[in-house]
């Protein structure tokens, strides 16, 4: 046996690492590997949301139990995923015909509490082969709001010396390390436990077990004739390999299993949360929107806000973690929130149009819906940012959602680094109060202090003491934050690229600059005034000069609705359809000259700025086409009393093509066109009837 006093990590005895494809699932990549796992193995699976933890769970490894004739348990961290997993596994049972569920799931808050539910939980857990511990993140992740993760971290590490312990989640990367480092200490601890009692079991037999032959002590250990000796030769042997078994080394198998999903996410960022709520209400994205919010009070106000902006109150549902608790003022929010909850769980559908909720969804319940197509996410924690982006279930392979995330300031973020850091600061010098302290504390500061005794310490009924995860998560969490505070003081941009790391995705200057929905006053200006300057300067705009006001105008406008204007920026269409989306360019629109696409007018309130002069005839034609002699310009001029545009005045054929569009638009003369006869030298300019025109019949 290694000794464990050296060692600083338990083993790893196996290790798969791939990327996988849509379609890909937990089951088909391990196989059946499962069945080579063993008491005392600890096995890590990290894999991305979608790809089947609780199909394996249920379908595999309960299978595998049940033909063993053991035991197994899944832990999950929310009562809505924990009705979720029940719903599978009654289905399970039905399918395999059995009557009653010999599969154990639990929440691991049931093993937190001091009463008798408490300790019939963990006397099952103590009874079963496998211990699943799925989203196993939950020890980190709430322990800033529940001290009783401590208790359920430390009962379930406790078991590894006669169980297989699985640890699960698409964001293992930060408790794994805390897990292993625990189960090791115990171990130590536990071979030390075994030496004393091995040096004090020997002592005991030597003394009890000794005889004399031929005048000489022997022990049995040396050699053993009578049956009473032999048996306890035996008896000795099995307890020295039962101490050995005890002091095996506990082993690592870790998987890894990640979808690339950097193509099927299309981000954007904002500034403000006004921003959100006007892109929100606006209603200009297709799809549905889940929108996670950091508070209570936060999700309200945006709720209250789309409301008061005219968005219908029933498109709308809030969820937070008292969805369940009836409060009289709350009564019509809280309804909708249980029949969203309770179809998340049993369809995986919304029902709603906007879906506001806190990290109370923020892993486990699975939503199959591909008419959401718009997540919102707004935290610091890059597991919590995973899990939230994780909820959203791809249903095909192309499908695609538009990520919204914010942009953040260094303002906030030291603000948020130097509650940490008091936090961090006074949980470190307060790791144990006693009682007489604690009353201290709470005549000093009632409110405050209250949430900290809550939040951060467990009370065993004469002290609080504090939660060593919620230390760790509280460090990391300030170290974070400054870390981010530091970053924005150089580069606005820091956060942004931050978050387009943990989902992988690049993060060019070029997209920065597109990627915000954004769009100031002065962008609105800006593009007004490059409106009334082009109309003034004729409104004839060619190629090159359209697709630079093009290319100005998309970068809003996709700030503004993406969704619409992404990939489309060639189609005059939806140049126009731009134009609509501010009050200020909506008079503007822009018509094509000629099929060939190469020249554009722009109209403003319906009305071009040059056109012929009022008063017109076919006599007036006649003689300005005449007196002009083969000079399109001319012709142009005498028409509109006006030189020809910039656009038109190198390109006679378009500049053709464009007065015969306004003759034909002009009252009386429909019928009648400019059209060049002859050829070459001899080429003339006249008029002619148009083609099928009923003028002079």
């Amino acid at each position: 046996m290694k000794n464990s006093e050296n060692l600083k990590q338990l083993p790893v005895v196996e290790s798969d690492i791939q990327k996988v494809r849509f379609g890909d699932t937990l089951s088909g990549i391990l196989g059946s590997r499962y069945k080579g796992w063993k008491e005392r193995d600890v096995i890590f699976i990290h894999v991305s949301t979608g790809v089947g933890k609780t199909f394996f769970s249920v379908e595999d490894l309960y299978e595998w139990a049940m033909e063993q004739g053991v035991e197994i348990a899944i832990l999950v961290n929310r009562r809505v995923l924990r009705g979720q997993l029940w719903r599978d596994i009654r289905e399970h049972d039905l399918k395999m015909n059995r009557r009653n569920v010999h599969l154990h799931l639990f929440s691991y808050q049931q093993l937190e509490g001091d009463g008798e539910e408490s300790e019939r939980c963990r006397e099952i857990l103590m009874r079963c082969r496998y211990i699943i511990c799925d989203e196993c993140h939950y020890f980190l992740m709430d322990a800033l709001f529940n001290p009783g993760v401590q208790r359920s971290f430390d009962f379930i590490t406790a078991l590894y010396t006669d169980v297989t312990l699985v640890f699960m989640s698409a964001t293992i990367e930060h408790i794994k390390p805390l897990l292993e480092k625990r189960i090791l200490e115990l171990h130590k601890c536990r071979v030390d436990e075994c030496k004393k009692e091995i040096q004090e079991y020997d002592a005991r037999v030597y003394e009890n077990c000794r005889y004399k032959r031929n005048g000489k002590q022997r022990s049995f250990l040396e050699t053993s004739e009578k049956d009473e000796e032999v048996k306890k030769s035996w008896e000795y042997q099995e307890t020295m390999e039962s101490y050995k078994k005890q002091m095996a080394l506990p082993q690592v198998r870790e998987y890894q299993y990640i979808r690339d999903m950097a193509d099927r996410i299309a981000v954007r960022y904002f500034q403000a949360e006004e921003e959100l709520i006007e892109l929100i209400a606006g209603n200009s994205l297709p799809g549905k929107w889940l929108v996670f919010v950091p508070s209570k009070k936060f999700g309200k106000k945006i709720r209250e806000e789309l409301i008061a902006k005219g968005v219908d109150v029933k498109k709308i549902v809030y969820i937070d973690a008292e969805y369940d608790v009836f409060t009289a003022t709350d009564e019509f929010v809280q309804k909708r929130a249980k029949e969203e909850v309770h179809s998340i769980v049993r369809t995986g559908l919304l029902q709603c149009q906007i879906l506001i909720t806190t990290s109370v969804l923020d892993n486990g319940v699975n939503i199959k819906d591909s008419q959401v197509a718009n997540i919102v996410l707004m935290t610091e924690d890059e597991d919590e940012f995973k899990q939230m982006l994780g909820r959203k279930r791809f249903t095909s392979e192309n499908e695609i959602i538009n990520l919204f995330i914010f942009m953040g300031n260094p303002h906030l973020f030291s603000k948020r680094a130097n509650a940490y850091f008091m936090t961090y600061w006074n949980l470190c010098d307060h790791r144990d109060i006693c009682l007489p302290d604690a009353y201290g504390m709470l005549m000093e500061d009632p409110e405050r202090n209250a949430n900290v005794l809550s939040s951060y310490y467990d009370f065993d009924g004469r002290e609080h003491h504090s939660n060593e995860l919620a230390i760790e998560e509280v460090r990391m969490r300030y170290l974070y934050c400054r870390k981010v505070a530091e970053g924005l003081a150089s580069d606005k941009y820091f956060f942004i690229r931050e978050q387009m790391r943990w989902i992988e995705k690049g993060c060019t200057q070029e997209w920065l600059e597109k990627a915000s929905i954004h769009i100031s006053q002065n962008n609105v200006d800006e593009i007004k005034d490059i409106l009334d300057r082009l109309y003034q300067e004729g409104g004839v705009l060619n190629k090159v000069k359209f697709d630079e006001f093009k290319g100005v105008l998309m970068i809003s406008a996709q700030k503004i609705e993406q969704g619409s204007f992404t990939g489309k920026a060639g189609n005059i269409n939806t140049v126009n359809a731009a134009l609509q989306l501010r009050q200020e360019w909506s008079a503007y629109e822009f018509v094509s000259v000629g099929d060939d696409r190469k020249v554009y007018e722009l109209y403003k309130n319906g009305q071009a700025l040059n056109n012929l002069f009022e008063g017109l005839t076919r006599e007036n034609l006649g003689q300005i086409v005449n007196e002009c002699k083969n000079d399109l310009k001319g012709i142009y001029e005498g028409l509109f009393k006006v030189s020809p545009p910039e656009a038109l005045e190198n390109d006679l054929e378009t500049l053709s093509v464009f007065i015969n569009i306004k003759l034909k638009a002009y009252p009386g003369l429909e019928g009648w066109m400019l059209k060049s006869f002859g050829k070459e030298e001899n080429k003339k300019i006249g008029i002619s009837k148009r083609p099928h025109s009923a003028v002079g019949k």
